[in-house]
């Protein structure tokens, strides 16, 4: 009976460990298809705005995907890992996040004061955006995404 009972005792926080982690995994999984869809609309904004400089669609598409990406960063920010990679993970990403936002926001509001946008503007835009990307891969693969 005393083995059985440490047993028990010793499987508990690890089942809560996986189960905090698979929760912000769950919460990461079920905003993919928005993400994704987001990113496509963001695409096609970009190969409007090259074709025609009409920064319309390519704004819209932006403060979307802000608003799907600050969804997800707030909902991971409620959220608590058990385990260190599930919160380096989680950190990760969050920042990850932000620097996305951040950037499409600059972005977005350079084009909505009618400007050209430089190549030097873009470069900066992108590479902020790599950033982020590199933080959100870097705390999937913590997560196990």
């Amino acid at each position: 009976m005393a083995a059985a009972t440490a047993c028990v005792a010793l499987a508990g926080p690890i089942a809560a460990a996986q189960a905090s982690d698979a929760t912000i995994r769950g919460t990461i999984n079920s905003t993919v298809p928005k993400i994704v869809k987001s990113q496509a609309k963001v695409l096609d904004g970009l190969a409007t705005y090259d074709k025609t400089r009409s920064a319309k669609t390519l704004i819209t598409a932006i403060k979307t995907q802000n608003g799907v990406l600050k969804a997800l960063k707030g909902k991971l920010s409620r959220e608590s890992a058990s385990s260190a990679n599930g919160a380096k993970g989680k950190a990760d990403i969050v920042n990850g996040l932000g620097l996305i936002v951040r950037s499409n926001t600059a972005l977005a509001k350079h084009l909505q004061s009618g400007k050209p946008l430089s190549h030097a503007e873009a470069n900066t835009a992108i590479t902020q955006d790599k950033k982020g990307n590199d933080d959100l891969n870097a705390g999937g693969k913590l997560l196990r995404v």
